[in-house]
């Protein structure tokens, strides 16, 4: 079961990586943040796309621990730029005298706050194990999630989406990366589970020494007869 999560797990990456090069492909026919944000993406996109089919072939041979934090914080980083270019282009719109709420602001800062948090946090609950560090990484991870749901469900003017203009390609991305992000920290805890094991077998032990104690008071009660 094992062999085919591994599996599994690679070829996530290799969906992810395929519909973000086919999303922001097209943005390095732009300028400015645009052509800065496809080149970024094509070159994120091409790694998930190689490490997807190497994990693979010689997936054992990888160690998982240091290819899932590169994996979760390339994407995370990228996300993180983007939420600044957001605000560089909203600050301008404003300037240019374009109408934009108080939303558009709020998703991006969140969006940058978190994805900010999940790339400091994500490292050391991976590395550290442990059960304190692994509850943050958790929840800035729902955090970061909620984050794309909300770049999702809002334009860049801060006003909500109806459901015909949902960009269902985002979805996907978005979809696909959550699945691996929860599950890289849920392979994660798996050590961490098996350290009680020793503690518990002492403890096991101590109650057999005890029951054998009353053995010989029985042996008086006979003599009493």
């Amino acid at each position: 079961m094992k062999k085919v999560a591994d599996i599994l797990r690679a070829n996530i990456l290799i969906f992810f990586g395929a519909l973000l090069f086919l999303l922001f492909v097209n943005y390095l026919a732009g300028a400015g943040t645009v052509l800065a944000t496809g080149i970024i993406a094509t070159v994120i996109s091409l790694y998930y796309i190689t490490i997807g089919i190497l994990g693979i072939f010689i997936g054992n041979k990888l160690n998982k621990k240091v290819f899932d934090v590169i994996s979760v914080c390339l994407f995370v980083f990228f996300i993180f730029i983007g939420n600044i270019f957001s605000i560089v282009d909203i600050a301008q719109a404003v300037a240019d005298g374009a109408r934009v709420g108080p939303t558009a602001w709020i998703v991006a800062i969140f969006g940058m706050l978190a994805s900010l948090a999940l790339l400091v946090f994500y490292p050391i609950a991976k590395f550290a194990n442990k059960s304190g560090l692994k509850n943050l990484a958790y929840l800035f991870a729902g955090l970061f999630t909620l984050s794309l749901l909300t770049n999702i469900l809002f334009d860049f003017q801060g006003f909500a989406i109806n459901l015909g203009q949902i960009p269902f390609m985002y979805v996907a991305v978005y979809a696909l990366f959550a699945i691996y992000l929860f599950g890289s920290l849920e392979n994660g805890d798996a050590p961490a589970k098996e350290e009680p094991k020793a503690f518990e077998q002492k403890e096991e032990e101590k109650p057999e020494e005890k029951a054998e104690e009353p053995a010989p008071e029985e042996a008086p009660a006979e003599e009493a007869e």
